[in-house]
């Protein structure tokens, strides 16, 4: 019984399509695969689904911490700096009368009415201790008349360790003064966050002290502009766990039980205001406060569904492509060798097709004609290959030759040459752009009638672009003919079947098969030379010569790297076009591949050494590695390609990643080209900054217009300026100051100084700082 059905499967199989037979196995196959991938994939995003979203909202809470500690840090920085203004300086040595308005004006400028942080801050307060003096951002005072001057002392007192060096002092009790309240000018607002600085900086002696009181509403905005679109609620607390800022009173409470878990940063998740949430916290490295986001867990486990289904949808469509390239793999010969044993080329076979090949096979060994047609084209592979192998310089043991020479019935001779040719469509009205030359290059080689395609000692066959073959015979004269006969003939079938010329290179006359790899690198560098008028040759054959060592010894190949790897970094394409296609012509004259190889690899070596220099990726410009860079520029072995194959994968990708770099790193350049002028003491040229920098002057003066709205001159006197105000406050000598700003005299200085002023330099040192 057993026997018997398998016997009709045997039977129901012999039956069907072999086409059939394949689809249902292979079906078979990647349904199981798919069912499977798709089950585990689901399990594992299953179960990473709550760590994922633990990691996502960690990661965001992070970075709104950091978004806000950035403008609290940036703050610090500013008011840091404004601690330095001369004017401010000049407050805590002096008692500010009223008449001195516009000292007044400058620092509040600085530290309270400045463009650079808008309504970061309610207002800022300066008390002069020695001289019982205040200024703040309501006006001059007397620091007796200040309302709640025991709350600004408590708070500048309690924190004097901490202020010499800037510090950020909470007051959740303190002052919120009505604007409508009488007295507002005097009362300076401490409620919320504050900025305690000592002044002056860098001294232990203290004249006075800076508060700045943030605005609370702008510092809750920018905790709520850092937390993204998921986010449900905010919690702040401080190091002890008193609630800082808090969205709603049930989350503060949640907060404050995690603050005092063991792990109170770790995400995790919490029912918040009735919705299933994920706690994420992060501690501020400037307050050493801790924040507390919750976010709806469901808006993560949305995005983790549309993530799985567009799996589900990458993985039916990669099941179908599987499906149809493996179906495609195991039909396809068996498809091929039917049209080749049918000589149809769409046969119809009923039944299973291995049982319809097994009968073809049976015929064919009666058929002697077909067996002969099989032998011929076996015959014509073996002979391209041959070929092939011969152009290549691989073919280098004698036997190996005889072998060849054997197999396929060829004659010997005594000379042999090799032949290049490729479409002329120069005088043709398709674009440069729109060219494929590969592609008539096939055609051509494909349509050729059998009389031209046997007329050569070895077949016409395509290799990296360019179509190839090889002539042999006895003497130079019946070989030159035979080529002038081949030449025409291809000329005239090329013309009135494809509308266009060809160009034919011819190598030299070889005696030795194994040099047939040189002759084929000849033949290819003949293209590039006007047509020969060779008495021996009526046709327009373009004929191999041998170049001159002078020719070689001209070419300066530093020169026309200096000026490329230039161009590169002026961004001028026009010039580093223009000079590739001068070197190209150059190498042309050559006339040896080998010569010129070793050239081009030079220049490429150079070019990417400019373009590491120019901290461009190097794995932009050859994902796949440098070797394969090599190879794809220089396979064709044809001067004027590689010339268009480093365009194409050397200057426009460099110069498309130079621009992107440019433009993401003027911050960094402004700050490279200030430390310049510091390490120079303001004493470098344009040109020469752009030197060290490694840009061009105008790349420079194009940062410093955009800025700090200067030229590179302005800017550069702006900085000695400053520079010899701060050497003024010491007890150098003018002539010393000079000395120190790279003056040869004293009197250079002073006319600079009182160009950039209006004062000489002593005068200035008398006004602005007395006797030193």
């Amino acid at each position: 019984m057993r026997n018997k059905t398998l016997r009709k499967w045997v039977l129901f199989f012999d039956r069907i399509s072999y086409k059939l037979f394949v689809t249902i196995c292979v079906s078979a196959l990647v349904g199981i695969f798919m069912v499977f991938m798709v089950v585990n994939t689901l399990m594992i995003m299953h179960s990473n689904n709550q760590k994922m979203a633990q990691k996502e909202a960690q990661v965001t809470t992070q970075n709104m911490v950091y978004s806000v500690e950035e403008r609290l840090e940036n703050l610090r920085q500013y008011y840091l700096y404004s601690a330095m203004n001369d004017d401010l300086g000049w407050f805590l040595n002096n008692r500010l009368a009223y008449s001195d308005y516009a000292r007044y004006k400058v620092i509040d400028s600085a530290l309270g009415n400045n463009a650079l942080f808008p309504n970061y801050i309610n207002n800022y307060v300066i008390v002069n201790i020695a001289n019982n003096r205040v200024i703040s951002t309501r006006g001059i005072y007397d620091f007796s008349e200040m309302i709640n001057k025991e709350e600004i002392l408590n708070i500048y007192e309690n924190n004097t360790q901490e202020v010499n060096r800037g510090n950020w002092v909470y007051v959740p009790d303190g002052t919120d003064v009505d604007s409508r309240y009488l007295q507002y000018h005097l009362t300076v607002d401490t409620k919320g966050l504050n900025y305690v600085l000592n002044l002056p900086l860098g001294t232990y002696a203290s004249k006075g002290f800076l508060l700045v009181n943030v605005e609370t509403q702008e510092w809750k905005r920018w905790i709520w502009e850092g937390v993204s679109i998921s986010g449900k609620a905010v919690c702040v607390l401080d190091n002890d766990g008193n609630v800082i800022y808090a969205s709603n009173s049930g989350f503060s409470e949640q907060c404050q039980k995690k603050f005092s878990s063991d792990q109170p940063m770790k995400p995790s998740r919490m029912d918040v205001q009735g919705t299933s949430s994920i706690v994420s916290g992060a501690s501020s490295s400037i307050l050493g406060w801790n924040y507390y986001v919750a976010y709806d867990y469901g808006t993560f486990l949305g995005a983790t569904w549309k993530l799985i289904i567009e799996f589900l949808i990458a993985v039916m469509a990669l099941a179908l492509l599987s499906f149809v390239s493996l179906r495609h793999a195991i039909y396809q010969p068996v498809e091929r060798l039917i049209k080749e044993v049918t000589d149809d080329k769409e046969p119809l076979v009923s039944g299973n097709e291995l049982q319809f090949l097994a009968g073809q096979f049976a015929n064919l060994k009666n058929d002697k004609e077909a067996l002969d047609q099989a032998m011929i084209q076996r015959r014509k592979r073996l002979a391209e290959l041959f070929e092939m192998r011969l152009i290549r310089s691989a073919v280098s043991a004698e036997d190996e030759w005889e072998e060849y020479v054997k197999v396929l019935g060829l004659t010997r001779h005594k000379l042999y040459a090799t032949v290049a040719i490729i479409p002329d469509l120069r005088d043709t009205s398709i674009s440069e752009d729109e060219i494929n030359e590969d592609a008539y290059c096939l055609s051509l080689a494909e349509s050729l009638p059998d009389s031209l395609k046997n007329m050569p000692w070895l077949p016409l066959i395509y290799d990296s672009c360019t179509l190839t073959c090889i002539f042999a015979d006895d003497t130079e004269e019946a070989l030159l003919a035979q080529i002038s006969r081949y030449n025409k003939a291809v000329k005239e079938f090329t013309y009135s079947s494809f509308g266009f010329q060809i160009q034919m290179g011819v190598s030299e006359l070889h005696t030795q098969y194994r040099h047939l790899g040189r002759a084929y690198h000849e033949s290819v560098f003949a293209l590039q030379y006007e047509p020969d008028t060779r008495e021996s040759s009526e046709s327009d054959c373009r004929f191999y010569i041998q170049s001159s060592r002078a020719a070689e010894e001209e070419i300066n190949l530093h020169k026309y790297e200096k000026e490329i790897c230039d161009g590169l970094k002026a961004m001028d394409k026009a010039q580093c076009y223009r000079l590739l296609d001068d070197f190209t012509d150059r190498l042309r004259t050559f006339g040896e591949w080998a010569v010129a190889s070793v050239y081009f690899a030079a220049l490429i070596d150079r070019i990417l050494m400019e373009a590491i220099g120019m901290k461009i990726d190097i794995l932009i410009l050859c994902p796949e590695g440098l070797h394969k860079l090599y190879q794809q520029i220089m396979e064709a072995g044809d001067v004027k390609r590689v010339r268009k194959n480093m365009k194409k994968m050397l200057i426009d990708p460099i110069l498309q990643e130079r621009s992107k770099l440019l433009v993401d790193q003027s911050y960094q350049m402004m700050a490279e080209i200030e430390q310049k002028l510091a390490d120079s003491k303001g004493n470098i040229t344009l040109n020469e900054c752009a030197d060290e920098l490694n840009v061009t002057p105008a790349y420079i003066w194009k940062i410093l217009k955009a800025e700090r709205g200067k030229t590179f001159s302005e800017y550069q006197e702006q900085y000695k300026i400053e520079e010899a105000k701060k050497l003024l406050q010491t007890n150098l000598s003018v002539s010393d100051i000079a000395n120190e700003l790279g003056y040869t005299n004293a009197q250079n200085f002073i006319r600079f100084f009182s160009k950039g002023t209006g004062l000489t330099p002593g005068k200035y040192r008398k006004l602005t700082y007395g006797s030193i």
